[in-house]
């Protein structure tokens, strides 16, 4: 899915989670209804600058929500995995691998089998 397919997925999933419209979004100083729109729309693949602000107005990561389509209560911690995220670019590659392993242990049996190819940091140093 290219980004912003996923960004105007994620983006109306969360407003239709937390009753947000385009109209009343695109009223704030930052950002413009057309703006809100163009993100919404999925059509137009929005200027980096156009989402950071419109990510930044409702509380989201621009970043996370841009890379696959997400269920809406889970858009709801995307500024929180973005932080993760920051983190994580610290660590070595032996660090990442364990960070890896303790992921693919935490989720459920089913999804864990699709963790080690999101995760595979073979070769990476």
């Amino acid at each position: 899915m290219k980004p912003n397919k996923a960004l105007a997925a994620n983006l109306k999933a969360y407003f239709g989670l937390n009753n947000l419209t385009t109209y009343a979004t695109g009223k704030l100083d930052t950002v413009s209804e057309e703006t809100v729109r163009s993100c919404l729309s999925g059509k137009v693949a929005p200027s980096i600058n156009a989402v950071h602000e419109l990510c930044s107005v409702v509380s989201v990561d621009s970043m996370i929500i841009q890379r696959k389509e997400y269920r809406a209560h889970q858009i709801l911690h995307s500024v929180r995995v973005g932080r993760i995220a920051d983190d994580l670019m610290e660590l070595d590659i032996d660090q990442l691998k364990t960070i890896a392993e303790m992921v693919k242990g935490l989720m459920p049996k089913q999804m864990s089998e699709y963790v080690p190819a999101d995760l595979d940091l073979e070769g990476c140093s």
